[in-house]
């Protein structure tokens, strides 16, 4: 085992669930090895480890992906709130 693995804490891909190091999970989603193991350190999990920084040295390319996956969120949000079922599910009505 090389010291690099002896030394990374092994987390999962919030959204493969593969076991991986934190260097690895920051290779994978373009962030900085310092800023998600200081995220690991300060107790963040999951998908807070692999938010990416709205703010800082990032390109216009990545703010710009940033902006559709939270796009993307809240139109799938959206689809299960109450505004948007049938009004005859608001309603309650058994009729056709």
């Amino acid at each position: 085992m090389s010291k690099l693995n002896r030394q990374s804490k092994i987390v999962a891909d919030p959204h493969t669930g593969e076991t991986m190091t934190l260097p690895e999970l920051a290779k994978r989603y373009g962030l900085r090895r310092t800023t998600v193991r200081a995220r690991y350190d300060r107790g963040q999990r999951g998908m807070e480890l692999i938010e990416q920084p709205s703010t800082g040295n990032i390109s216009e390319a990545v703010r710009d992906q940033i902006a559709m996956e939270d796009r993307k969120r809240y139109i799938e949000e959206a689809k299960h709130t109450p505004l948007a079922m049938p009004l005859k599910q608001l309603g309650g009505s058994q009729h056709a």
